[in-house]
């Protein structure tokens, strides 16, 4: 995948990774036009949003916290920072723990030498709040043995019968539905997906995107229409992330909580980058 922590030498790998990229500054006065940006918010890297015991959490990569926020939050803000061991760079969840791959930073050494490289430190959780040491990884350049479960874990939803899915790294821009049926998105590779009662939001390569979910399950309508707002000059590249929370997706679109985070590319660097939220009061924002 596509991003770096901070080290120069390092930013192929970790791109390849975690997954994600920079900003377009030429569009910036179209997006405050649209949507008067908060200069606060969660800024920074990544790599998903878990929901987990009433609450989501998030890591930015490189700010030794996590965050974390109620589920049924309707407005913005309200999220809290929780300490954790070393520096986190991303979260998963499988069944019932909270998993936490977090980096430490070594001297480097052969190829490496004269420059920082990261040894990596799994840690397990069964509240949210403390976390257990279980695993530690060494560098290697093409990280294959790191850890697969901190890849995408956005890569399903089901909505009444039917399940949309999408592989666990970004490489098809095809949905498929457990009728039979596929639909190529056709706006670049899909990075995440989720849904609400009547479509499917979608994260990918070129932006956030919509789709009208028909009564056989199939898809239709693809637009950068999502909660009533044309988001097309805000969510201009990246998006590896898009979330609802899971009681909002009983709900339309418009009526729904939706995350995103937001990784336009560009010479600007991150002006843009950022947690984003629609919340039906406000509209869509930085959240934080």
């Amino acid at each position: 995948m596509k991003k770096s922590f901070y080290i120069l030498t390092l930013i192929s790998f970790l791109f390849m990774m975690l997954g994600f990229a920079g900003c377009h500054d030429s569009i910036f006065e179209t997006i405050e036009n649209e949507i008067a940006l908060d200069e606060s918010g969660i800024r920074g890297s990544m790599g998903s949003i878990v929901e987990y015991g009433g609450y989501l959490y998030i890591t930015p990569m490189n700010k030794g916290v996590l965050y974390r926020k109620s589920a049924t939050a309707t407005t913005k803000g309200g999220w809290q920072s929780i300490s954790a061991p070393k520096t986190p760079i991303a979260i998963a969840l499988s069944g019932s723990t909270l998993y936490m791959l977090a980096v430490d930073w070594d001297e480097g050494e052969g190829d490496w030498e004269g420059y920082n490289v990261p040894t990596y430190f799994e840690y397990t959780s069964t509240n949210g709040t403390s976390w257990n040491y279980i695993s530690k990884y060494s560098f290697t350049e093409d990280s294959s043995n790191l850890p697969s479960k901190y890849k995408n874990q956005q890569c399903s939803i089901t909505v009444g019968s039917y399940t949309y899915s999408i592989p666990s790294s970004y490489s098809t821009d095809t949905i498929t539905i457990s009728n039979g049926k596929s639909y190529d998105v056709d706006k670049g590779e899909i990075f995440a997906i989720t849904a609400t009662a009547n479509t499917i939001i979608v994260g990918t390569t070129k932006g956030m995107y919509s789709m009208t979910i028909k009564s056989d399950g199939s898809l239709e309508n693809t637009t950068s229409k999502v909660a009533g707002k044309d988001t097309s000059s805000t969510f201009t590249k990246d998006v590896p992330i898009v979330y609802v929370p899971t009681t909002f997706r009983s709900k339309s679109e418009t009526d729904a909580v939706i995350y995103a985070y937001n990784s336009p590319s560009g010479s600007s660097g991150t002006t843009n980058e950022g947690l984003m939220a629609y919340f039906p009061a406000s509209g869509w924002n930085r959240d934080k």
